[in-house]
């Protein structure tokens, strides 16, 4: 189905070793609930690649519009962290965090997979819109959204921001996720999904492939 609202908020990262186990607690039972329950936070979503040797977890945050994520009651949480926020957050590694404007978003329900393919151009991202409609049609395909990054959005400096010190934040400037039927499905496409964005600037994305581990819509 098409994201919730106008924008969203994707984020990798990683754990210290170790830290696996507390990372998926804190996330689950806090983190999430107490993003959607920020007012215009509409869903929010986490993914794993177990197998993955970096940038493991995928998170995705969809909201009204882009204001959501410089108004003033999500930056009170980003600068008033929990006690257990202040303790898992130290922990991440290999950081990239984006706010995006939606340019184009659709299909038929929640799929089990997602594939992320980053880009540095934000030119890729108009020319992706063009490509969403042949990629929504492959087998096992249920969804493909397309995103603009918006630095100045995503790079506010907060005392979450802070913590993350020994992680260097990265960013991106376009944004296609692609959510398949499971991962055997989509990983069945991959070779088709990355001939079709070859000839795009920077043609040679950062690629995640993840399974769906935790939904929550916000109240």
């Amino acid at each position: 189905m098409p994201l919730l609202g106008q924008a969203f908020l994707a984020i990798w990262n990683d754990v210290t070793p170790g830290w696996d186990d507390e990372f998926n607690l804190w996330h689950t039972r806090e983190h999430i609930p107490e993003r959607v329950g920020v007012k215009g936070f509409l869903r929010g979503r986490r993914y794993v690649d177990w197998q993955a040797e970096r940038q493991r977890y995928f998170m995705l945050y969809e909201a009204e519009d882009l204001e959501v994520f410089r108004g003033p009651d999500y930056l009170e949480r980003l600068n008033n962290p929990s006690p257990w926020t202040q303790q898992v957050m130290p922990e991440f590694l290999n950081f990239v965090r984006g706010a995006c404007r939606s340019l184009v978003s659709g299909g038929l329900g929640v799929g089990g997979a997602m594939a992320t393919l980053r880009f540095s151009q934000a030119s890729a991202g108009e020319k992706l819109v063009g490509l969403a409609p042949d990629l929504l049609e492959l087998p096992g395909v249920t969804a493909v959204h397309v995103g603009l990054a918006e630095d100045a959005v995503t790079n506010q400096t907060t005392n979450e921001r802070k913590m993350r010190a020994a992680t260097d934040d990265r960013s991106f400037a376009a944004l296609a996720l692609i959510e398949g039927l499971g991962r055997l499905e989509l990983t069945a496409q991959m070779p088709t999904i990355q001939a079709a964005v070859a000839e795009l600037p920077d043609g040679a994305p950062e690629i995640g492939l993840y399974d769906a581990a935790f939904i929550l819509d916000g109240t």
